[in-house]
C-alpha cells in the first residue's frame, strides 16, 4: 500500500513541478482565485501566473532530452511499471509525454493545459493538492484514460457536485486508512489529490477547490504580504512553512494537519506524538519554529529578450531573531566584483568574510544561544554542551588573516595542448584587505612566497609557483586594497579595475558558470579534469553541456530577514540540429583512448527497416552482418535485430545467431552525423558514431 501512496504523491508533486515549471501564465486574478481555495495554514505552497513573453519563448523551449543516462532511468522505470500497473499508470500520465515531447508548447498541448491560466500546489492538512486550468479538458481526459489502458489499472468514475471525479485505489485492502488517487476536472481546472473514504464531504469539497477555508491564503493577504516585502513577482513563488508544520504536529486535535494524521495514520505512530507531553518541551520547539518560521522563495525577474530568458530568483531562509540576523550581517565580507558576473568567463567563485568580525561576532552567536531562557531540560542540556566550546579561542589563529575581507577567482579562458598541458590561461585571483601590504608580507610565510616582493604603487612583478609552467607568465601586484594574481589579458584588465575597487560588505559566497563557453572546452579536456568515468562518459557530459545554454551566479548572503541564496543568470532556447535519421552512415566507435576507429557500414532505411556490416582490415570479407527494425522516440532509437550473421576470420563460415533487441541514445547530433550511446547509464556503456556518406 505504501508503495503506491508515495507513487501517488510523488505523481502529484511531479505535476506540481511541470505545472509550475511549463506554466509561465499570465492571468493574475485566476491565481488569486485559487488563493481562496488554500488553507492560510498550509505547510506548502507554490504557485504560478504569468509573464506572456515567457510563455512565447517557453513554447518552442526543448524538453524531454536530458542526457542518455538520464533516459535510461526513465526507460528502467517504465520497464518497472511491467509489473505495477500503479507505476506503469503514473509513468504513462507524467513522465512519458515529456519524453516524447521536443517543445514545451508541444507538452502544454498534451496535457491540454491554459497557457493564459493558473496553477497552485499545497498541503490541505496532510494530504497533497494540486490544481491547473485546462484550455482542452477533453485533451486531458484522453490522456488519463490512455495512461489507464496502457497501464491497466482500473479506476471508477463518479460525480461529486458537478465534478467528475476519476479514482484509482492505492490499497488492495479496504481499511480506514486507505487513499483513493483521484483526478477530478471540470471544464476549466484540473485537480489532483488522494481521498480517504471517511473524509466528511466538507473536507471533500475543500479538497477539490469546490468551498474555501473559512481561514484562507487569498482572505490572510499571507502571498501579497511575501511578494511585497521582498519585491517577488506573481509569476512563480512559494514557500515551505516550517511554523505552521510544528504548531500542528504539537496540537493534533485543533489542527487540519493533526485531524488528517489521526484519521489516516497507523495508532502507533499518531500514539507516538500524542505521548510529547512536555509542555516545556513543546514551548521550546515553537520559540524556534517562531524564530525560524519559514524558506520562501521567488522571481524577482523573469522576462524575455529576444532568444533568451533573464531570471533572477531569491530562496529566503527567514529568522526573526534581530540578535542572530545583526551578527550574521556582520559577516558580511568583500566579494570582489570580477567574480560577481560570469558572462565573459568560463567559471568564477569568490568566498568573503569580514575576519575582523568573525570571532567576535561567532562568539556573540555562541552566547546568545547558551544564555537563550529555554524552559525544557533537553534543550538545558544542549546549552550545557555548547558551553564546552568557546568561538573566542578561534583569535589565536585569526592573525595571519586580519583585515582580510575576501577573496576570487575567475577564470576566463584556458586552452590544452596535444598533451593535455595548458598553453594558454586567462585568469585572475584577488585577496580583498584593509592593508593589503600587510597581508603580502603574511603570505610569504609560504614557501612557496617566501621572496614574493610587491611594490606598494601597484607594479606587477613575475611570480614563480611550483607545478606552474615558466611560459605562463604569472603577475602580481597590489591594487588598492586587493593582491591580484593574474595572467593573460582579459585578467590583466580586470586587475587594473582593482585599483578603484572600494571594500564594502556585500555577501558571502558567490559562485558562477558559464555553460556556454564551458562546452566549446570540453573535448580539448582530459577524462580526469572532467570528472567522468570514462570517454563515454565524456561524451555524455560534452551532450549535457551542450544542451545548457545558460550563464548563472548563485550568491549567497545574509540580511535582516535572514539567509539569502540568490540565482541569476539567462536561459537561451536551444537550437538543436534538424537531422533526418534514414541515410548511409560510415560507422566509428569510440576506443578506450577516445579515439574514433572505424567499425563498418550502416544503412538506416525511412521506412524503419535496416543493415549493418562489418568487413575485415583487408576489405576482403563480411565478419558481421545483421538487418534490423528501428523506430525513433525523441532521441532514443530502438532496434530489433534479426538475421544476424557473424564469424571471427574469412576462413570461417557465418554462423547465424539469435535476435535480440537494443536501444541507444542520440547525443551530440549535428547536420550530417550524430553519436548513440548504447547500454546508457551502466559502467558498459559505449559509443558510436554515425557519420553521414
Amino acid at each position: 500500500m505504501f508503495s503506491r501512496i508515495g507513487a501517488a504523491v510523488g505523481a502529484v508533486v511531479i505535476a506540481a513541478g511541470a505545472t509550475w515549471y511549463l506554466n509561465p501564465f499570465q492571468n493574475q486574478s485566476g491565481n488569486d482565485a485559487l488563493l481562496s481555495q488554500v488553507p492560510a495554514d498550509t505547510v506548502y505552497f507554490f504557485g504560478t501566473s504569468g509573464n506572456h513573453e515567457l510563455a512565447k519563448l517557453m513554447q518552442n523551449y526543448p524538453v524531454g532530452m536530458g542526457t542518455p543516462s538520464q533516459q535510461a532511468t526513465m526507460d528502467s522505470i517504465e520497464d518497472m511499471g511491467a509489473d505495477n500497473p500503479a507505476i506503469a499508470f503514473f509513468f504513462e500520465l507524467f513522465l512519458k509525454p515529456s519524453l516524447s515531447s521536443t517543445t514545451a508548447g508541444e507538452l502544454i498541448n498534451k496535457y491540454g493545459l491554459a497557457a493564459g491560466g493558473p496553477g497552485v500546489f499545497y498541503s490541505h492538512g496532510i494530504v497533497p493538492v494540486m490544481r491547473a486550468k485546462l484550455a482542452d479538458a477533453l485533451v486531458f481526459d484522453q490522456l488519463v484514460e490512455a495512461a489507464a489502458q496502457k497501464s491497466t489499472w482500473t479506476y471508477t468514475t463518479e460525480t461529486f457536485e458537478g465534478l467528475t471525479l476519476k479514482r484509482w485505489q492505492l490499497s488492495e485492502l479496504d481499511d480506514e486508512t486507505s487513499f483513493d488517487f483521484v483526478i477530478a476536472r471540470d471544464d476549466n481546472f484540473a485537480t489532483l489529490t488522494l481521498l480517504n473514504k471517511n473524509d466528511d464531504p466538507a473536507t471533500v469539497k475543500e479538497r477539490l477547490g469546490l468551498s474555501s477555508p473559512k481561514n484562507n491564503l487569498a482572505s490572510s493577504g499571507a502571498i501579497s504580504a511575501m511578494r511585497e516585502k521582498y519585491g517577488f513577482q506573481p509569476y512563480m513563488d512559494g514557500y515551505i512553512h516550517f511554523e505552521n508544520l510544528t504548531k500542528q504536529l504539537l496540537d493534533l486535535n485543533n489542527s487540519d494537519l493533526g485531524r488528517d494524521m489521526v484519521r489516516y495514520l497507523p495508532a502507533d505512530s499518531v500514539a507516538k506524538l500524542e505521548s510529547l507531553n512536555d509542555e516545556a518541551l513543546k514551548a521550546d520547539i515553537l520559540s524556534i519554529a517562531n524564530a525560524v518560521p519559514r524558506w520562501v522563495f521567488g522571481y524577482k525577474k523573469l522576462e524575455v529578450k529576444g532568444n533568451t530568458m533573464l531570471m533572477d530568483f531569491d530562496a529566503i531562509l527567514e529568522i526573526n531573531n534581530t540578535v542572530v540576523t545583526d551578527e550574521l550581517v556582520k559577516l558580511r565580507g568583500h566579494l570582489p566584483k570580477h567574480v560577481l558576473s560570469v558572462s565573459n568567463k568560463l567559471f568564477s567563485f569568490g568566498a568573503a568574510v569580514d575576519s575582523s568580525n568573525l570571532v567576535l561576532s561567532l562568539t556573540n552567536l555562541w552566547g546568545a544561544f547558551v544564555q537563550a531562557d529555554f524552559k525544557s531540560d533537553a534543550f538545558k542540556q544542549a546549552q550545557e554542551q555548547a558551553k564546552q566550546g568557546n568561538p573566542a579561542m578561534l583569535g589565536m589563529f585569526m592573525g595571519m588573516v586580519q583585515g582580510v575581507k575576501g577573496a576570487g577567482l575567475s577564470v576566463f579562458d584556458v586552452e590544452l595542448d596535444a598533451e593535455f598541458n595548458p598553453s594558454k590561461v586567462d585568469a585572475l585571483f584577488s585577496v580583498a584587505a584593509e592593508q593589503p601590504s600587510t597581508t603580502a608580507e603574511m603570505a610569504k610565510m609560504l614557501p612557496p612566497l617566501a621572496n614574493l616582493e610587491l611594490p606598494d604603487d601597484g607594479t606587477a612583478v613575475p611570480v614563480v609557483l611550483p607545478m606552474v609552467p615558466a611560459e605562463l607568465e604569472l603577475k602580481a601586484a597590489i591594487k588598492g586594497k586587493h593582491i591580484a594574481v593574474f595572467i593573460g589579458d582579459k585578467a590583466s584588465a580586470e586587475a587594473e579595475k582593482l585599483s578603484n575597487e572600494a571594500l564594502e560588505a556585500n555577501g558571502l559566497i558567490a559562485t558562477g558558470f558559464n555553460y556556454r563557453k564551458l562546452s566549446t572546452v570540453m573535448d580539448a579536456l582530459p577524462i580526469s579534469v572532467t570528472g567522468a568515468q570514462s570517454c563515454a562518459a565524456k561524451q555524455e557530459l560534452r551532450e549535457f553541456m551542450r544542451q545548457m545554454q545558460m550563464d548563472f551566479m548563485l550568491n549567497y548572503d545574509t540580511g535582516p530577514n535572514g539567509l539569502v541564496m540568490g540565482l541569476s543568470g539567462s536561459v537561451e532556447a536551444l537550437e538543436t540540429a534538424k537531422l533526418n535519421v534514414g541515410g548511409n552512415y560510415k560507422i566509428e566507435y569510440l576506443n578506450d583512448d577516445c579515439e574514433w576507429e572505424y567499425t563498418g557500414m550502416e544503412v538506416i532505411n525511412s521506412d524503419g527497416s535496416g543493415s549493418y556490416t562489418e568487413k575485415d582490415e583487408k576489405n576482403s570479407c563480411e565478419l558481421y552482418n545483421t538487418k534490423y527494425t528501428w523506430e525513433q522516440q525523441n532521441t532514443k532509437l530502438s532496434f530489433k535485430f534479426f538475421d544476424t550473421k557473424t564469424r571471427l576470420t574469412c576462413d570461417e563460415e557465418l554462423k547465424v545467431e539469435k535476435d535480440q533487441a537494443d536501444r541507444c541514445y542520440m547525443l551530440n547530433v549535428e547536420d550530417q552525423s550524430f553519436q548513440c550511446l548504447f547500454s546508457a547509464g551502466t559502467e558498459e556503456a559505449f559509443i558510436y558514431r554515425y557519420n553521414k556518406i
